[in-house]
């Protein structure tokens, strides 16, 4: 009677898409030889790194011959070699007076690690001429072969298919043909089997102790100890030999083998620990199908019978308990009551939102001036405070460090909770309200994305507002639903409201928009069906939602008006939506389907008699429609709609359908107590895809910066620069994620109190524009920009000019590059040098935040201040000249249109400028000036709040 529904699971559950990516190391070798006579042999080399991540602690070691018995290997230290940059290196040995002519080989090994200090290598093999003799030719001609196989899709008619060297996986034989020549046959030789670290000849290796009569095949076996899967090593063999009177007649060969997967027993190190790895999915398959087969195929009762109210109580909390529990153990729950400072991912700009907030709340501020970032920025303005005001408040118990990852993780943990009682105040019939809880736990452990929102992976790497918000997210909209099924307004509503508000806009606009759908469905339905009668009554939704607008007018009613001087950042993901889902996702749907198509064949129970289930099933049906419309078509209609911030919503609603499903099956079921059971199991299996690195990303996260061998680095620049005048600037390169994270420094505000040009909270600023325009002049590796920027390419002279401009007084340098464009500006002095990174220090800049400019400055009348801004910051002329900007509709918009004619032109030649006294409080920057009447210039992002208090007549822009 089912059988077609049979097939429909089971095409289902074999549906699973995997997709993987990683950043690369690629160096190409580049080596010369020189015979200096008298046998010494002289080697130079360069390393170009061509990959996109920084070779650490890079080493080039040479092996001398056999035939240099007292030369010992020579190893040479490179340092790093960030992308696109080379190192040369040099090298010697002289050989002994019996082996001065003819043919040698030497092994260049090279040794580096990855940013995560996983140790890599390789090895070549340099065969070189010496002496008189050194057209001698080699004792014999060496092949090596390898597995082979066929080139997929090269095969035609009567034409046999190509042919390629088989990946490498696990171990496999290789083969060594020895072709002697006949004037070498007898001599002694020694075979030298040559691979890098990664891989090994297994013992017993073959040898040759003399030069065989006739050709020879040897075979040997490689096996993988450390490559990575997708690389390409080379193997090498030499076959040392010589002439009685010591000419040299090594002969060589070389195969570059692909490897095919990393060795299982080195997951761990090559990347952060997995959480769960099965030796199969067998175990996951059989879960679903105990459950399928258990409660959908199994003949069960036809009616539905309440389950007892014991049961179902402690069948919500164990659910709630299960995913908590799973959620303590990959987040390391442990380690979050650890006192050490987190720097992982975007985690070092939170700590400056909450040490900032902590601070304005002593003035009774939210909404305040924060100097630290953006030459400054009004903080929550366009932000959203309600987790660091948890952290604010935990603070009052706990060390700052413990009160901020606990508060970091506290939304996973509300996710749940929340989930359950939303199916409450939904009245969903047991067991629906357990399994939406449980339904939480695939989208909490997904491994599909590391940054798109609300899963643990996103969350640890600082995307905390994002996960507060989404857990009161289907709470707030239940109880809606909840007070126009009642037809009473109630405070928790609003309270749920403002708690999505205060934690993320992007939920709240999500949010918004399927109550308004609600709403305007609801008010039609009305007007067709009697008041008696109606299962929604809208009305009750407007007394609270006004009351929540009233009460989040405070910060609605500025962010709506203070629009223009945010900044936009982001642009739409090369997302493929269904190979992106959770297999627990996919397998979701499937489940919901076959349990509509069970109660609308029985007529009875399920979802077509549950009106509860019903209403939800089309909350979530909705859900997912809005989200997949927004994800399409949303950023043509707001820039705001970056398609991956719809991602959790089209999965949470796919989960929570699948859910619902369940709940109508084993309402039917005759032992629902197994099926909810085998549910649980069937969801804690799927629950993630493999690999899953959730509780490396934690334990790198909340070890702490203290647990890294270079935090003395970061520590000892923060004590140099605490107390120091002026901003800070740094290098925003790869490298420094040897600190935790490459923007491990944007936490100096709140560790040291030390400002910077840069900042964690993109679009809160004007200053931004100007900030990662310099970071581009600075960098030879910048991170991303706003949609408005265009990005610059390293030019130290220009970028140093701005930045003294700004009030950067120091500039932390990681990239080779970058420290030599920096030191031939000749305007920096070294501070300290740390090996890896190098700190500098402007003498020029004396820290005052206001300079007069007696000569006047130029005007400009712009429709478009921010375009005015890209303008000013990507010409090298202006980068001394500041250009005041006026806000006129009817003018221009580039920089490039004539300043007025009374002011001076801007050229390379700066203007002079004066520094003033100045004293810089909470909200607030007093200076004295003789030179009144002329423009000063306030080295302070532009926000308009910004007033004169006494002694000016306006602000500018400029």
């Amino acid at each position: 009677r089912f059988r077609w529904m049979k097939r429909l699971v089971a095409t289902a559950v074999l549906v699973v898409a995997a997709t993987a990516a990683h950043a690369d190391i690629s160096l190409t070798t580049s080596i010369t030889f020189r015979d200096a006579g008298a046998g010494r042999a002289e080697f130079s080399g360069s390393f170009l790194n061509e990959g996109s991540q920084t070779a650490e602690e890079a080493s080039v070691t040479i092996l001398p011959p056999p035939a240099c018995p007292g030369a010992a290997p020579e190893t040479i230290p490179l340092g790093h070699i960030d992308p696109r940059a080379t190192r040369e290196w040099s090298a010697a040995y002289t050989h002994p007076a019996g082996a001065r002519n003819g043919r040698f080989a030497a092994v260049v090994q090279v040794a580096y690690k990855d940013s995560n200090g996983f140790p890599l290598g390789t090895a070549t093999i340099f065969p070189y001429p010496l002496g008189d003799a050194a057209e001698t030719s080699p004792a014999a001609r060496l092949e090596l072969a390898a597995p082979m196989r066929d080139i997929e899709g090269t095969a035609l008619a009567g034409v046999a298919a190509l042919r390629e060297i088989a990946p490498l996986d696990g171990s496999a034989t290789l083969t060594l043909s020895v072709t002697p020549e006949p004037d070498a046959v007898g001599r002694p030789a020694a075979l030298r089997f040559v691979t890098p670290p990664s891989l090994a000849v297994v013992d017993p290796a073959p040898t040759l102790a003399i030069v065989p009569d006739h050709a020879v095949s040897i075979p040997f076996t490689v096996t993988n100890l450390a490559a990575l899967g997708g690389s390409r090593v080379p193997v090498g063999v030499i076959l040392d030999a010589a002439d009685a009177d010591g000419t040299g007649r090594a002969a060589t060969a070389q195969l570059v083998v692909p490897i095919g997967a990393t060795p299982p027993h080195l997951v761990h190190a090559v990347h952060p620990p997995r959480t769960y790895e099965p030796e199969s999915r067998a175990a996951a398959l059989a879960f679903v199908a105990l459950f399928l087969l258990g409660e959908v195929f199994m003949r069960g009762r036809r009616r539905e019978v309440p389950a007892p109210a014991a049961w179902t109580r402690a069948a919500e909390w164990l659910a709630v308990l299960g995913v908590w529990g799973l959620v303590a153990w990959q987040v390391r729950l442990g380690l979050v009551f650890t006192d050490t400072l987190c720097l992982g991912g975007d985690l070092p700009a939170h700590h400056y939102l909450f040490s900032h907030l902590r601070e304005s709340l002593a003035h009774g501020r939210v909404v305040s001036w924060a100097p630290g970032w953006w030459c400054g920025f009004p903080m929550y303005q366009y932000y959203f405070p309600l987790p660091y005001a948890a952290m604010c408040v935990l603070d009052l118990f706990l060390p700052a460090n413990i009160a901020f990852k606990l508060a970091l993780v506290l939304g996973l943990f509300l996710t749940p909770l929340c989930a359950l009682a939303a199916g409450r105040l939904l009245r969903l019939p047991a067991p629906a309200p357990a399994l939406l809880a449980l339904a939480t736990a695939p989208l909490l452990c997904d491994s599909t994305h590391t940054m798109w929102g609300v899963n643990i992976a996103s969350t640890l790497a600082g995307m905390v507002s994002n996960s507060w918000s989404f857990a009161f997210f289907p709470l707030a909209l239940a109880s809606a639903v909840a007070d126009m099924r009642s037809g009473r307004p109630r405070a928790r509503t609003a309270a749920l409201f403002l708690a999505v508000l205060l934690s993320h806009f992007f939920t709240s606009i999500v949010l918004a928009l399927l109550l308004a759908i609600v709403f305007l469905a609801a008010t039609a339905a009305a007007v067709r069906v009697p008041a008696a009668s109606r299962r929604l009554h809208p009305l009750a939704l407007l007394p609270t939602g006004f009351c929540a607008a009233l009460l989040m007018a405070w910060w609605v009613l500025p962010l709506v008006a203070t629009r223009p001087w945010s900044v936009d950042y982001g642009d739409p993901w090369n997302i493929r939506l269904f190979a992106n889902l959770p297999i627990a996702a996919k397998l979701a749907l499937p489940v919901a389907v076959v349990a509509a198509a069970v109660a609308w064949r029985t007529g009875r129970g399920g979802l077509r008699s549950g009106t509860p289930l019903r209403l939800a099933a089309l909350l979530f049906l909705l859900q997912a429609a809005v989200a997949l419309f927004l994800f399409f078509f949303g950023y043509g209609i707001s820039k705001v709609f970056v398609n991956c911030r719809l991602w959790p919503f089209l999965v949470h609603a796919l989960l929570a359908l699948g859910a619902l499903g369940a709940a109508s099956l084993l309402r039917r079921a005759r032992r629902p107590v197994v099926g909810l059971a085998a549910a649980a199991l069937a969801i804690f299996a799927f629950a993630w895809d493999v690999p899953n690195y959730n509780r490396g990303y934690a334990l790198w996260d909340f070890q702490g910066i203290e647990a890294l061998p270079d935090a003395p680095v970061f520590f000892d620049v923060a004590a140099r620069l605490r107390g120091t005048p002026g901003r800070f600037a740094y290098d925003m390169h790869p490298g420094n994620e040897r600190l935790g994270s490459s923007r491990a420094f944007e936490s100096l505000p709140a560790v040291c109190g030390k400002p910077l040009i840069e900042g964690g909270i993109l679009n809160s600023a004007l200053g931004a524009l100007v900030a990662y325009s310099v970071q581009g002049e600075m960098s030879d590796a910048p991170a991303g920009w706003p949609l408005r920027v265009i990005p610059k390419t390293l030019d130290a002279e220009t970028g140093t000019r701005h930045l003294e401009l700004l009030g950067v007084r120091h500039f932390l340098a990681r990239s080779g590059f970058v420290q030599a464009a920096v030191e031939k500006t000749g305007r920096w002095t070294l501070l300290h040098d740390y090996g890896r990174w190098r700190l500098y220090e402007n003498p020029s800049v004396d820290g005052s935040l206001v300079h007069a400019y007696p000569g006047g400055l130029p005007e400009l009348a712009t429709h478009d201040p921010q375009g005015a801004i890209v303008d000013w910051a990507q010409d090298p002329a202006l980068a001394d000249t500041p250009v005041v900007l006026r806000r006129d509709s009817a003018a221009g918009a580039g920089i490039a249109d004539a300043p007025a004619p009374d002011a001076p032109s801007p050229g390379n030649t700066p203007p002079p400028r004066v520094p003033c006294p100045c004293e810089a409080s909470f909200n607030r920057i007093r200076f004295t000036t003789d030179l009144v009447g002329v423009p000063h210039l306030v080295a302070v992002s532009y926000f308009p709040n910004w007033r004169p208090v006494h002694g000016a007549d306006r602000i500018d822009l400029a």
